[in-house]
C-alpha cells in the first residue's frame, strides 16, 4: 500500500478505554508508516506523571485513597478527594505535571517525525476525572485548556469497546467497570468535539481495524 503524503499530518493520536486496542493498532500503523518511509516516533501520555505521581504517593502513605474492584475482585487505588477545592489543586498539579510530556510530544513533530500517540490529552482528562471522582471535570475550563494541547493537522481514532470485550481482552487485569464507564464517557464527549475516526474494536478483528486506519489515513492525506 503506498502513502499519499500530498497534506501533511503531524500526530496521529489514539484514544479509547483500556483493552479497546489502542496500543496494538498504534504498533500496526508506526511499522506500516516506517516501511512506507515515513518518520515516526511512538508516544504516550496518561496520569499521573513527575510531581503528581510523587504526590499521589504522599497522599496514598496518609491513607487519601478510595478502593474499588474489578470483575474479579481484584483491588485497584484512586484517590478520595473530600472537597472542591483540593479536586481543583490536584487537576492542576496533574496539569503542570504532563508540561514536560507536551513539550517532548512537540519537540518530535518539529523535528520532522509524524507522532503516533497511543495516549494523550484526552486520556489524561478521563483520569483526573476518574481520580477526583468527578465527572463534571470533563466540561471544565481545566479540561479545555488541556484539549486545547492537541495540534492542528492531527488525525484521533477512537477506538471504542464494552467492558465485555474489555475484560475477554485484560483478564484479570481489567480496571474497575467505574474506570471505564467514566473513560467512555469522557471519550464520547470529546468525540463530539474532535470528531475523530470512531471504531468499535468489539465489531472488527485487528486485521480489519488497521486496514480501516490506512484508509482514513490515505483518503486525508490525499484531499
Amino acid at each position: 500500500m503506498s502513502i499519499n503524503n500530498s497534506r501533511q499530518v503531524k500526530a496521529i493520536i489514539f484514544f479509547g478505554p483500556d483493552g479497546a486496542g489502542k496500543t496494538t493498532q498504534a504498533d500496526m500503523l508506526l511499522a506500516r508508516l516506517s516501511e512506507s518511509g515515513i518518520r515516526c516516533k511512538k508516544f504516550w501520555l496518561r496520569s499521573p506523571h513527575t510531581l503528581a505521581y510523587l504526590l499521589w504517593r504522599l497522599l496514598f502513605k496518609l491513607g487519601k485513597y478510595r478502593i474499588e474492584k474489578n470483575h474479579v475482585g481484584k483491588e485497584f487505588y484512586a484517590l478520595s478527594l473530600k472537597n472542591r477545592y483540593t479536586k481543583v489543586i490536584w487537576s492542576i498539579v496533574e496539569f503542570i505535571s504532563i508540561i514536560p510530556h507536551i513539550l517532548r510530544f512537540y519537540m518530535l513533530i518539529n523535528s520532522g517525525y509524524v507522532v503516533i500517540a497511543e495516549r494523550y490529552v484526552i486520556d489524561t482528562i478521563a483520569n483526573i476525572a476518574y481520580f477526583i471522582d468527578d465527572k463534571s471535570f470533563i466540561t471544565s475550563k481545566m479540561a479545555n485548556m488541556i484539549a486545547r494541547l492537541v495540534p492542528k493537522d492531527t488525525l484521533l481514532i477512537y477506538l471504542d469497546a464494552d467492558y465485555y470485550t474489555v475484560v475477554n481482552r485484560r483478564g484479570n487485569l481489567a480496571e474497575p467497570s467505574t474506570y471505564i464507564e467514566i473513560q467512555r464517557y469522557t471519550y464520547e464527549y470529546y468525540s463530539l468535539l474532535f470528531n475523530p475516526l470512531k471504531i468499535s474494536t468489539t465489531k472488527y478483528s485487528k486485521e480489519d481495524v488497521n486496514r480501516i486506519i490506512l484508509q482514513y489515513l490515505n483518503n486525508y492525506l490525499a484531499s
